[in-house]
């Protein structure tokens, strides 16, 4: 069996492929409070309501004040280019960008879908966060999945070479170190800036969204305070508690959600991932993804024929994480390594 552990990274919805997606659904529920920002030393912790104590975004959006000063109307094509250029979106007077841009929401998504089939994912982050900024965070389930593709693959691959270097046995040395430097400071900041970007442009106090929007949004920032946990360079900057405060909030918000709803399970198959990759808590890991399984895999039948097949593409990754750590337990204890 291979040793991998599964992870779901996609995203169920309408016209975007189901193998590229996370999941959501929409479920009326009393709003939640949004995750506070408090000033604190160190790096930029993310944390949610309650007893925890959060910390604040640092500043602006990377890459602010790099959009040139003109007295013309933008264009799709200007913020598109300058994105490229530049890649975290500058702070864009919004009512200019509405102005130049109100009549073209529509031709906009639509150069986002044609990023995607090109594969030109870099691209794709710089249209999405265009859009994002243009509705001032009031995304639609479509506009919302889309960003979390775009972001997705660009990020595998950059997730993919640094895997390739720790395995490597032929980068080494000085020079070999100063590489994986490089690979993982590209990683931290891409993360560092999503994340950021999401707490200023989509949640923000004064846009409550749903309870599938929050959740689909708390898993996002959760999933991306997981990657910069597990780069070892930056293990002593406390994004695992990052991770789990966000991960746990997104939890508790999702049990109002069905126990076969998609969104609900893709999260518990990434909180399962986190305790056993990143906590080591192998026996939580179980736990967590036995309890979601169980408690959804007699409600199927239940399903019409498209939530069906949503729940057990989810299902299924997380029953082979599941069997796949049930026999590391059961090597270890016959002392097989």
């Amino acid at each position: 069996m291979n040793n991998t552990v599964i992870q779901h990274q996609g995203i169920i919805s309408g016209s975007v492929p189901s193998h590229q997606m996370n999941t959501s659904v929409v479920v009326n529920n009393q709003p939640q409070q949004q995750p506070q920002q408090q000033q604190q030393q160190g790096n930029t912790n993310a944390t949610v309501p309650s007893t925890v104590t959060p910390h604040p975004t640092t500043g602006p959006v990377p890459g602010a004040g790099l959009m040139p000063q003109r007295t013309g109307p933008l264009t799709v094509i200007d913020i598109s280019y300058q994105y490229e250029q530049r890649f975290a979106p500058p702070q864009l007077n919004v009512a200019q960008l509405a102005s130049a841009m109100a009549d073209h929401r529509r031709d906009l998504l639509s150069l986002v879908h044609q990023a995607e089939q090109a594969e030109r994912y870099a691209n794709m982050c710089y249209l999405i966060r265009t859009l994002v900024i243009l509705v001032k965070g009031n995304v639609t389930r479509e506009e919302r999945n889309l960003f979390a593709i775009a972001h997705k693959h660009v990020l595998s691959a950059k997730r993919a070479g640094h895997r390739a270097l720790l395995n490597s046995t032929t980068v080494s040395g000085k020079l070999g170190a100063v590489f994986r430097a490089h690979v993982e400071k590209d990683i931290a900041d891409f993360c560092e800036t999503l994340i950021s970007f999401i707490r200023q442009e989509i949640l923000r106090p004064e846009l409550e969204g749903s309870l599938e929007h929050r959740v689909f949004f708390y898993k996002l920032i959760a999933d991306h305070y997981r990657y910069l946990a597990e780069i070892p360079s930056r293990a002593t900057e406390n994004y695992a508690r990052d991770a789990s405060i966000w991960y746990a909030e997104a939890a508790k918000l999702a049990e109002n959600l069905p126990t076969t709803d998609p969104i609900r399970l893709g999260l518990m198959l990434n909180y399962s991932v986190f305790h056993y990759e990143v906590l080591k808590n192998r026996q939580l890991a179980l736990e967590t993804a036995k309890t979601a399984f169980g408690k959804a895999i007699d409600l199927l039948d239940g399903l019409d024929e498209e939530d069906y097949k949503d729940a057990t593409l989810v299902m299924q990754l997380m029953r082979d994480n599941i069997a796949l750590w049930i026999s590391h337990e059961q090597a270890g204890a016959l002392g097989n390594p």
